[in-house]
């Protein structure tokens, strides 16, 4: 209420009109609300998560899954980290990620870590 000063009576001033309500409202997304943020990481989670994924039914290439599961690893870890400082969404694709690819690199390592061994210390008996 806005008080007129020469009569000193109180004037009520006009409410705002309502939107219609079929008429959506406009609200700042997660990324336009952060001061100064950069652009949305999410995407390491999910690159992790398909690599992650990928690598499952890759694993009959020996050549190709211990690569894949370790970069699946990396760029979880990088997820996760941008999610942790509000940069990323979908954490849990992160660290399923982690989660997959360190089971699939501490698998390839348990049955072909001896072998690579023995091959290093003892290349006579190749």
């Amino acid at each position: 209420m806005a008080v007129d000063v020469s009569t000193h009576e109180s004037v009520s001033e006009p409410e705002p009109a309502a939107a219609p309500a079929w008429l959506p409202v406009a609200t700042p997304s997660a990324a336009a609300s952060r001061a100064g943020a950069k652009d949305d990481a999410t995407w390491l989670n999910i690159l992790a998560f398909i690599l992650a994924l990928a690598t499952v039914p890759g694993v009959m290439i020996i050549l190709v899954a211990p690569p894949m599961a370790l970069s699946s690893v990396v760029v979880g870890v990088l997820g996760v980290r941008a999610a942790r400082r509000g940069e990323a969404r979908h954490a849990w694709m992160g660290y399923v990620a982690i989660v997959l690819g360190s089971v699939i690199v501490a698998g390839f390592a348990w049955l072909f870590g001896s072998a690579a061994v023995q091959l290093i210390l003892h290349p006579e008996l190749d």
